[in-house]
């Protein structure tokens, strides 16, 4: 399925390096946290603060392709059973590295193996473990956020009505950013954004409600687009409006030169990259 959508991939190479730089910059646990700081090691945290959005990304990109690819036929366990064959290995092998880093480290002393276990079941991207626990290889969080999301969206949609089904996702999807945007929590995923939900959750199950509705939106006008035979003028002015959305991208989530506090506004503009790309 992802062959026929080789734009799509630019995308996740420039989530992957916002990702892969926010890490590597950040103050807590990158080089930007290092006694002795260089003036360009705090410019260079600084301008990938933000790349931590690019997982809200990922999430919408990682709906987008569950919905294309969803078989009424297959049953919730055999999705289940897929999704950890695909998941729990590349899990499981950083668990065990990262708990050989943290036995060998002068931190050891705060490794929980009993917090790794509710890790290992998935329990810290959803409320039933604070996703502050970060000595557990809380990295995890991500995966164990989308495959809850992924059980609830299969479950739904393979017993319900298509309209019921979105009418519950759309709530959802409200409700998951009304809670992020207003507790002010998407930078700080230990905090609750409510006793329900956590930031992981919300940031799951909106993003990836939304890749939903973006397949949908596609597989509806799938046969509209093939035979659509575009202008030069409708050519030239949807190409300039894919770059703009892409230098935003790539402009705030590497080199950080946005002044505006609400996050929802990536969320706009990785909807509108996305489509236009489709």
């Amino acid at each position: 399925m992802t062959d026929k959508f080789k734009n799509i991939e630019f995308l996740r190479v420039i989530g992957c390096l916002a990702v892969v730089f926010y890490h590597l910059f950040q103050k807590q646990y990158g080089l930007g946290g290092l006694e002795q700081n260089p003036e360009i090691l705090r410019k260079l945290t600084a301008m990938t603060s933000r790349g931590f959005l690019a997982v809200d990304l990922f999430f919408i990109l990682s709906g987008l392709f569950f919905m294309l690819k969803f078989n009424k036929a297959e049953s919730f366990w055999d999705f289940l059973k897929r999704k950890l064959i695909r998941l729990y290995p590349v899990f499981i092998f950083i668990l065990l590295i990262g708990w050989g880093l943290f036995i060998l480290s002068d931190i050891s002393e705060r490794y929980n193996f009993y917090q790794m276990i509710l890790n290992l079941f998935g329990f810290n991207g959803i409320s039933f473990s604070k996703m502050g626990t970060w000595y557990q290889v809380m990295q995890f969080w991500y995966v164990s956020a989308m495959l809850w999301t992924f059980m609830l969206f299969h479950y739904l949609f393979k017993n319900y009505e298509l309209k019921n089904v979105n009418l519950i996702i759309a709530l959802l999807i409200y409700s998951s950013y009304s809670l992020l945007i207003n507790y002010k929590v998407w930078e700080n995923p230990e905090i609750f954004c409510s006793i329900i939900f956590n930031s992981g959750i919300c940031r799951a199950i909106g993003g990836i409600g939304l890749g939903c509705f973006i397949a949908q939106w596609y597989v509806a006008n799938s046969v509209k687009f093939k035979n659509l035979l575009p202008t030069v003028f409708s050519t030239i002015f949807i190409s300039i409006i894919e770059f703009m959305c892409v230098f935003f991208i790539v402009n705030n989530l590497l080199f950080h030169k946005i002044k505006f506090n609400n996050n929802f506004i990536f969320i706009v503009v990785f909807v509108m990259t996305i489509m236009l790309f489709l």
